[in-house]
């Protein structure tokens, strides 16, 4: 992670225990002109029966997280879906912390499926997240 780039999968949580893995995490510091940016490639692979939306949250802290972005599939939807995001690395979410602050990106699917992604070493409770 010191390097700016990681790969990490994505965790399935059921009754707050993580199980089988449901994709891949790519984040990479990228430079564009002066600025310095997170660029952050999501890899799910979902099945859902109807169309479904989630919310993604960077994991910060003791289980805190706040909101990113949203990844929306289609009805029956099989292959991996792919989400890519570009965010400043210095101050991604606007409150003064660094990509690298982060723990990881939290899934809240609007049926009820949690997924999980951790860069940094953090225990996480999902049952505790807020």
């Amino acid at each position: 992670m010191g390097q700016g780039r990681w790969v990490s999968y994505i965790f399935r949580y059921r009754n707050n225990a993580k199980c089988e893995s449901a994709g891949f995490i790519k984040v990479q510091k990228i430079a564009q002109r002066a600025e310095e940016s997170a660029r952050i490639q999501i890899g799910l692979k979902l099945y859902k029966k109807k169309a479904c939306k989630c919310m993604a949250y960077l994991i910060y802290g003791e289980n805190q997280a706040k909101y990113m972005t949203d990844i929306f599939f289609r009805p029956e939807e099989r292959d991996t879906i792919m989400k890519r995001v570009e965010l400043p690395w210095g101050n991604p979410l606007g409150d003064g912390m660094s990509m690298s602050e982060y723990a990881g990106i939290f899934f809240v699917c609007d049926d009820g499926e949690i997924l999980v992604a951790l860069w940094n070493e953090f225990d996480i409770k999902v049952q505790d997240m807020k």
